[in-house]
Protein backbone atom coordinates (compact mmCIF):
# COMPACT_ATOMS: atom_id res chain seq x y z
CA UNK A 1 0.00 0.00 0.00
CA UNK A 2 1.57 3.24 -0.84
CA UNK A 3 0.77 7.07 -0.63
CA UNK A 4 1.60 7.11 2.95
CA UNK A 5 0.54 3.91 4.35
CA UNK A 6 3.44 3.85 6.66
CA UNK A 7 1.31 5.76 8.66
CA UNK A 8 -0.92 3.51 9.29
CA UNK A 9 -1.78 2.26 13.14
CA UNK A 10 -4.36 -0.61 14.07
CA UNK A 11 -6.00 0.47 17.04
CA UNK A 12 -7.40 -3.08 18.53
CA UNK A 13 -10.44 -3.57 20.73
CA UNK A 14 -10.42 -6.56 23.18
CA UNK A 15 -12.75 -9.36 22.00
CA UNK A 16 -14.47 -12.18 23.56
CA UNK A 17 -15.36 -15.73 22.74
CA UNK A 18 -14.91 -19.48 22.87
CA UNK A 19 -12.70 -22.12 22.31
CA UNK A 20 -14.77 -23.14 18.70
CA UNK A 21 -15.14 -19.15 18.13
CA UNK A 22 -13.60 -15.59 18.16
CA UNK A 23 -15.06 -12.23 17.61
CA UNK A 24 -12.60 -9.08 17.76
CA UNK A 25 -12.28 -5.98 15.78
CA UNK A 26 -10.25 -2.51 15.66
CA UNK A 27 -9.61 0.00 13.82
CA UNK A 28 -7.10 1.45 11.47
CA UNK A 29 -5.96 5.40 12.01
CA UNK A 30 -3.21 7.67 11.19
CA UNK A 31 -3.16 9.48 14.30
CA UNK A 32 -0.95 8.70 16.80
CA UNK A 33 -1.70 5.83 19.45
CA UNK A 34 -3.56 7.23 22.28
CA UNK A 35 -1.66 7.58 25.58
CA UNK A 36 -2.02 9.06 28.53
CA UNK A 37 0.33 11.60 30.48
CA UNK A 38 0.14 11.29 34.02
CA UNK A 39 0.39 15.25 35.29
CA UNK A 40 -0.71 16.61 31.79
CA UNK A 41 -1.52 20.10 31.79
CA UNK A 42 -5.48 21.69 30.65
CA UNK A 43 -4.19 22.15 27.43
CA UNK A 44 -2.18 18.83 26.94
CA UNK A 45 -5.29 16.81 27.64
CA UNK A 46 -7.82 19.18 25.37
CA UNK A 47 -5.43 18.41 22.18
CA UNK A 48 -5.29 14.80 23.02
CA UNK A 49 -8.77 15.25 23.21
CA UNK A 50 -9.26 16.97 19.92
CA UNK A 51 -6.84 14.20 18.10
CA UNK A 52 -9.20 11.64 19.11
CA UNK A 53 -12.48 13.36 17.88
CA UNK A 54 -10.51 14.16 14.59
CA UNK A 55 -10.11 10.25 14.25
CA UNK A 56 -8.05 10.35 10.70
CA UNK A 57 -9.57 6.93 10.19
CA UNK A 58 -7.87 4.57 7.18
CA UNK A 59 -10.19 2.65 4.11
CA UNK A 60 -9.69 -0.25 2.38
CA UNK A 61 -6.67 -1.58 4.77
CA UNK A 62 -6.24 -5.22 4.39
CA UNK A 63 -5.89 -6.47 7.93
CA UNK A 64 -4.22 -9.97 8.12
CA UNK A 65 -4.38 -11.62 11.64
CA UNK A 66 -2.62 -14.66 12.82
CA UNK A 67 -3.28 -17.72 15.58
CA UNK A 68 -1.72 -21.16 16.12
CA UNK A 69 -0.41 -21.41 12.16
CA UNK A 70 -4.02 -20.26 11.29
CA UNK A 71 -4.80 -16.89 8.70
CA UNK A 72 -7.71 -15.08 8.18
CA UNK A 73 -8.10 -11.61 6.52
CA UNK A 74 -10.37 -8.21 6.02
CA UNK A 75 -10.40 -5.02 4.98
CA UNK A 76 -11.33 -1.53 6.56
CA UNK A 77 -14.44 -0.22 5.93
CA UNK A 78 -14.94 3.26 5.40
CA UNK A 79 -14.28 4.84 8.87
CA UNK A 80 -11.46 2.02 9.00
CA UNK A 81 -13.42 -0.18 11.01
CA UNK A 82 -12.19 -4.33 10.98
CA UNK A 83 -14.09 -7.06 12.16
CA UNK A 84 -12.68 -10.81 12.82
CA UNK A 85 -15.54 -13.48 13.91
CA UNK A 86 -13.41 -16.58 13.30
CA UNK A 87 -13.53 -20.19 13.81
CA UNK A 88 -10.41 -21.79 14.07
CA UNK A 89 -9.73 -25.45 13.02
CA UNK A 90 -9.49 -27.08 16.10
CA UNK A 91 -10.84 -25.95 19.56
CA UNK A 92 -8.87 -23.83 21.60
CA UNK A 93 -7.52 -24.28 24.88
CA UNK A 94 -10.46 -24.15 27.97
CA UNK A 95 -7.81 -23.23 30.66
CA UNK A 96 -6.75 -20.26 28.79
CA UNK A 97 -8.32 -16.92 29.77
CA UNK A 98 -7.18 -14.55 26.67
CA UNK A 99 -6.34 -15.58 23.55
CA UNK A 100 -3.55 -13.48 21.57
CA UNK A 101 -3.89 -12.89 17.91
CA UNK A 102 -1.15 -11.20 16.04
CA UNK A 103 -2.84 -8.61 13.93
CA UNK A 104 -1.00 -6.69 11.20
CA UNK A 105 -1.91 -4.27 7.79
CA UNK A 106 -1.14 -5.52 4.50
CA UNK A 107 0.48 -3.89 1.41
CA UNK A 108 -1.39 -6.13 -0.68
CA UNK A 109 0.91 -4.90 -3.77
CA UNK A 110 4.38 -6.84 -1.86
CA UNK A 111 2.64 -8.71 0.93
CA UNK A 112 4.36 -6.53 2.85
CA UNK A 113 2.71 -4.71 5.88
CA UNK A 114 2.92 -2.67 9.12
CA UNK A 115 4.54 -4.11 12.67
CA UNK A 116 2.31 -6.37 14.38
CA UNK A 117 0.11 -5.85 17.25
CA UNK A 118 -1.91 -8.15 19.64
CA UNK A 119 -5.15 -8.76 20.07
CA UNK A 120 -6.61 -10.02 23.04
CA UNK A 121 -9.53 -12.01 23.32
CA UNK A 122 -11.46 -13.04 26.28
CA UNK A 123 -12.43 -16.87 26.57
CA UNK A 124 -13.96 -17.55 29.74
CA UNK A 125 -12.11 -20.67 31.69
CA UNK A 126 -14.47 -23.34 32.91
CA UNK A 127 -13.62 -22.36 36.31
CA UNK A 128 -15.98 -19.01 35.40
CA UNK A 129 -19.29 -19.21 37.69
CA UNK A 130 -20.77 -16.12 36.10
CA UNK A 131 -20.66 -13.20 34.30
CA UNK A 132 -20.47 -9.93 34.93
CA UNK A 133 -21.80 -6.88 32.46
CA UNK A 134 -21.04 -3.42 33.40
CA UNK A 135 -21.93 0.57 32.34
CA UNK A 136 -19.01 2.81 32.43
CA UNK A 137 -20.12 6.11 32.89
CA UNK A 138 -21.04 7.03 36.19
CA UNK A 139 -21.05 3.33 37.16
CA UNK A 140 -17.31 2.91 37.17
CA UNK A 141 -16.05 6.10 35.60
CA UNK A 142 -17.31 9.40 36.78
CA UNK A 143 -18.75 11.25 34.03
CA UNK A 144 -21.79 13.20 34.99
CA UNK A 145 -23.42 12.22 32.25
CA UNK A 146 -26.71 14.12 33.55
CA UNK A 147 -25.16 17.24 33.08
CA UNK A 148 -23.49 17.76 28.61
CA UNK A 149 -21.35 21.19 30.47
CA UNK A 150 -20.26 18.76 33.07
CA UNK A 151 -19.57 15.98 30.64
CA UNK A 152 -17.75 17.47 28.60
CA UNK A 153 -15.55 19.42 30.64
CA UNK A 154 -14.66 15.84 32.02
CA UNK A 155 -14.22 14.55 29.01
CA UNK A 156 -12.52 17.29 27.10
CA UNK A 157 -9.88 18.39 29.41
CA UNK A 158 -9.01 15.45 31.49
CA UNK A 159 -7.44 12.22 30.93
CA UNK A 160 -7.23 8.48 31.98
CA UNK A 161 -5.24 9.78 35.18
CA UNK A 162 -6.95 12.68 36.02
CA UNK A 163 -10.81 11.18 35.62
CA UNK A 164 -12.19 9.61 38.90
CA UNK A 165 -13.59 6.67 39.72
CA UNK A 166 -15.88 5.78 43.10
CA UNK A 167 -15.08 4.43 46.48
CA UNK A 168 -14.42 0.74 46.66
CA UNK A 169 -15.07 0.31 42.39
CA UNK A 170 -11.43 -1.59 42.29
CA UNK A 171 -11.99 -3.76 45.02
CA UNK A 172 -15.62 -4.78 43.76
CA UNK A 173 -14.89 -5.93 40.39
CA UNK A 174 -11.95 -7.40 41.54
CA UNK A 175 -14.04 -9.60 44.29
CA UNK A 176 -16.59 -10.31 41.32
CA UNK A 177 -13.78 -11.14 39.05
CA UNK A 178 -12.63 -13.40 41.65
CA UNK A 179 -16.21 -14.74 42.90
CA UNK A 180 -16.82 -16.55 46.16
CA UNK A 181 -13.14 -18.47 46.70
CA UNK A 182 -11.26 -15.63 44.78
CA UNK A 183 -10.42 -17.84 42.05
CA UNK A 184 -13.06 -18.30 39.57
CA UNK A 185 -11.46 -15.86 36.96
CA UNK A 186 -15.08 -14.80 36.33
CA UNK A 187 -15.09 -12.24 32.91
CA UNK A 188 -16.03 -9.07 32.79
CA UNK A 189 -17.40 -6.86 29.80
CA UNK A 190 -17.80 -3.48 29.69
CA UNK A 191 -21.07 -1.82 27.68
CA UNK A 192 -21.16 1.90 27.22
CA UNK A 193 -22.87 4.68 25.24
CA UNK A 194 -19.78 6.11 24.59
CA UNK A 195 -17.79 6.18 21.04
CA UNK A 196 -15.06 3.99 20.11
CA UNK A 197 -13.10 7.01 20.06
CA UNK A 198 -12.42 7.15 23.77
CA UNK A 199 -11.57 3.15 23.78
CA UNK A 200 -7.85 3.82 24.69
CA UNK A 201 -9.05 6.13 27.35
CA UNK A 202 -11.69 3.98 28.52
CA UNK A 203 -8.73 0.88 28.67
CA UNK A 204 -5.96 3.08 30.12
CA UNK A 205 -8.35 4.30 32.94
CA UNK A 206 -8.73 0.57 33.90
CA UNK A 207 -5.77 -0.39 34.00
CA UNK A 208 -4.57 2.52 35.81
CA UNK A 209 -6.99 2.14 38.31
CA UNK A 210 -6.51 -1.72 38.83
CA UNK A 211 -9.90 -2.40 37.32
CA UNK A 212 -10.25 -6.43 35.78
CA UNK A 213 -9.58 -5.83 32.40
CA UNK A 214 -12.06 -7.20 30.02
CA UNK A 215 -13.61 -6.52 26.42
CA UNK A 216 -14.87 -2.93 26.16
CA UNK A 217 -18.05 -2.51 24.03
CA UNK A 218 -18.65 0.58 22.76
CA UNK A 219 -21.04 3.06 20.09
CA UNK A 220 -20.04 3.96 16.50
CA UNK A 221 -20.61 7.37 16.29
CA UNK A 222 -19.12 11.43 16.00
CA UNK A 223 -17.96 12.49 18.97
CA UNK A 224 -19.19 15.58 18.48
CA UNK A 225 -22.53 14.43 18.76
CA UNK A 226 -21.88 15.19 22.60
CA UNK A 227 -25.95 14.97 23.73
CA UNK A 228 -26.25 11.63 21.69
CA UNK A 229 -24.58 9.92 24.94
CA UNK A 230 -27.90 10.68 26.62
CA UNK A 231 -30.39 8.89 23.84
CA UNK A 232 -31.26 5.23 23.90
CA UNK A 233 -29.45 2.68 21.93
CA UNK A 234 -29.93 -1.00 21.02
CA UNK A 235 -27.42 -1.38 24.40
CA UNK A 236 -29.67 -4.26 25.19
CA UNK A 237 -28.79 -5.95 21.99
CA UNK A 238 -24.74 -5.67 22.84
CA UNK A 239 -25.80 -7.37 26.13
CA UNK A 240 -28.09 -10.01 24.54
CA UNK A 241 -25.26 -11.27 22.06
CA UNK A 242 -22.50 -11.99 25.16
CA UNK A 243 -25.73 -13.56 27.25
CA UNK A 244 -26.36 -15.64 23.80
CA UNK A 245 -22.56 -16.48 23.45
CA UNK A 246 -22.41 -17.94 27.08
CA UNK A 247 -25.71 -20.03 27.23
CA UNK A 248 -24.83 -21.69 30.45
CA UNK A 249 -23.17 -18.47 32.48
CA UNK A 250 -25.55 -16.59 34.42
CA UNK A 251 -24.55 -13.11 35.35
CA UNK A 252 -24.47 -9.66 37.02
CA UNK A 253 -25.45 -6.35 35.93
CA UNK A 254 -24.36 -3.05 36.82
CA UNK A 255 -25.18 0.41 35.93
CA UNK A 256 -26.48 3.49 36.77
CA UNK A 257 -29.79 5.59 37.14
CA UNK A 258 -28.69 8.65 35.09
CA UNK A 259 -29.48 7.26 31.84
CA UNK A 260 -31.89 4.16 30.81
CA UNK A 261 -29.89 1.37 33.16
CA UNK A 262 -32.61 0.18 34.79
CA UNK A 263 -34.92 -0.14 32.05
CA UNK A 264 -32.71 -2.12 29.91
CA UNK A 265 -31.57 -4.13 32.37
CA UNK A 266 -35.21 -4.96 33.42
CA UNK A 267 -35.93 -5.94 29.72
CA UNK A 268 -32.31 -8.11 29.73
CA UNK A 269 -34.06 -9.94 33.11
CA UNK A 270 -37.20 -10.50 31.10
CA UNK A 271 -35.95 -11.90 28.15
CA UNK A 272 -33.46 -14.33 30.34
CA UNK A 273 -35.39 -15.87 33.18
CA UNK A 274 -33.36 -17.56 35.31
CA UNK A 275 -29.72 -16.25 33.94
CA UNK A 276 -29.40 -12.63 35.95
CA UNK A 277 -28.46 -12.82 39.52
CA UNK A 278 -28.50 -9.53 40.36
CA UNK A 279 -28.47 -5.55 39.65
CA UNK A 280 -26.76 -2.95 41.09
CA UNK A 281 -27.64 0.68 39.87
CA UNK A 282 -25.50 3.68 40.85
CA UNK A 283 -27.69 6.21 42.18
CA UNK A 284 -25.91 9.24 40.65
CA UNK A 285 -28.76 11.53 42.13
CA UNK A 286 -28.06 10.84 45.93
CA UNK A 287 -31.35 10.93 46.56
CA UNK A 288 -31.82 14.28 45.06
CA UNK A 289 -34.47 13.17 42.36
CA UNK A 290 -37.41 11.83 43.86
CA UNK A 291 -38.91 10.86 40.56
CA UNK A 292 -36.44 8.98 39.15
CA UNK A 293 -35.99 6.97 42.13
CA UNK A 294 -39.41 6.02 42.26
CA UNK A 295 -39.06 4.64 38.79
CA UNK A 296 -36.47 2.62 39.53
CA UNK A 297 -38.14 1.29 42.69
CA UNK A 298 -41.22 0.47 40.55
CA UNK A 299 -39.08 -1.66 38.33
CA UNK A 300 -37.09 -2.80 41.05
CA UNK A 301 -40.49 -4.50 42.53
CA UNK A 302 -41.10 -5.77 39.04
CA UNK A 303 -38.10 -8.04 38.92
CA UNK A 304 -38.53 -8.77 42.74
CA UNK A 305 -41.53 -11.04 41.69
CA UNK A 306 -39.35 -12.88 39.14
CA UNK A 307 -36.55 -13.96 41.92
CA UNK A 308 -34.08 -10.83 40.50
CA UNK A 309 -33.11 -7.99 43.22
CA UNK A 310 -32.00 -4.46 41.44
CA UNK A 311 -30.66 -2.27 44.27
CA UNK A 312 -30.37 1.24 43.75
CA UNK A 313 -27.50 3.10 45.87
CA UNK A 314 -24.83 5.70 45.43
CA UNK A 315 -22.71 3.49 47.57
CA UNK A 316 -20.36 0.59 46.14
CA UNK A 317 -20.28 -0.86 49.61
CA UNK A 318 -23.61 -1.81 49.95
CA UNK A 319 -23.67 -3.79 46.47
CA UNK A 320 -20.35 -5.59 47.51
CA UNK A 321 -22.35 -6.33 50.71
CA UNK A 322 -25.22 -7.55 48.83
CA UNK A 323 -23.09 -9.53 46.32
CA UNK A 324 -21.68 -11.37 49.67
CA UNK A 325 -24.72 -12.06 51.25
CA UNK A 326 -25.81 -13.73 48.27
CA UNK A 327 -22.03 -15.77 48.03
CA UNK A 328 -20.99 -14.04 44.85
CA UNK A 329 -18.05 -12.95 46.73
CA UNK A 330 -15.55 -13.43 49.06
CA UNK A 331 -16.32 -11.71 52.80
CA UNK A 332 -12.45 -10.25 52.28
CA UNK A 333 -13.49 -7.82 49.06
CA UNK A 334 -15.76 -5.58 51.76
CA UNK A 335 -12.17 -4.15 53.11
CA UNK A 336 -12.91 -0.45 53.05
CA UNK A 337 -10.70 1.16 50.35
CA UNK A 338 -7.22 2.68 51.28
CA UNK A 339 -7.34 6.45 51.58
CA UNK A 340 -5.24 7.36 48.28
CA UNK A 341 -7.75 5.82 45.96
CA UNK A 342 -9.73 8.74 44.16
CA UNK A 343 -12.90 9.90 44.72
CA UNK A 344 -15.77 11.16 42.65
Amino acid sequence: MSDGSNTINLVMFRGYGTAQRLNFSGRALRNAPDVAVEGASTLQNLVAALNRIDSNEVANVLVRAVHRGEVWETTSDEEGYFVFAVEPASPLDGAQEWQEVEVHWVDPQDDRGGPPVIAQVLTPPATSSFGVISDIDDTVLASHITSVVKMALEMLLKNAYSRATYPGVPQFYRALAGGSDGQAHNPIFYVSLSPWNLYALINQFLQINDIPAGPVLLRDYGLQLLAALRQPSPKHQVIQEVLDTYPLLPFVLLGDSGQHDPEIYAEVVRNNLGRILAVYIRDVSEGRDAGRRAEVETLAADLAALGVHMLLSHETADFAAHAAAKGLIADRSLTPPPPSERRA
